[in-house]
């Protein structure tokens, strides 16, 4: 393997907070140099109507709710871990969904430009992402990182 295949690719972290009211989530933390995800999501169970094959899926609200998906979750081996996809410009991004504090906390990895096609792979991104978390505090691994915006700004 080469030293590129043993590394993570560069991502960007997103931090949203579950409105229980409003039943979605609101982003609280963003890259200051990445908007690409939106400020509000709704994750629904997938009714089949469309080609996204998961058993939930994640809405997106730029201005008003939209009718396209931003993305199917994929399951993983790891408990509150879920992967997809985002098209911008012909281009895929992969994103690792983390759920946690009794799913009221949300976490998203953007790897933008990158998407790994075998799912071994995704595996080992997903286990690697994880491994870091564990080094650190967890409930402070998404606000460690320089260059992030809070919900006063969004």
């Amino acid at each position: 393997m080469s030293k590129v295949q043993n590394q993570i690719p560069e991502y960007k972290v997103y931090l949203y907070k579950y409105d229980s009211v409003l039943k979605f989530y609101q982003l609280k933390s963003r890259p200051l140099d990445n908007s690409k995800l939106p400020p509000k999501l709704r994750i629904e169970v997938n009714q089949k109507k469309g080609n996204v094959k998961t058993k939930y899926l994640a809405r997106a609200k730029w201005e008003k709710w939209s009718k396209t998906i931003l993305t199917g979750l994929g399951e993983t081996e790891c408990p509150g871990i879920y992967f997809g996809d985002q098209f911008i410009k012909r281009k895929k991004n992969f994103l690792v969904f983390r759920f946690y504090n009794g799913n009221d906390d949300l976490i998203i990895y953007y790897f933008n430009s990158f998407y790994p096609l075998n799912p071994t792979l995704r595996e080992r991104i997903i286990d690697d992402v994880m491994n870091q978390i564990k080094k650190g505090n967890q409930n402070d691994f998404p606000l460690r990182f320089k260059n992030q915006i809070t919900d006063k700004a969004t």
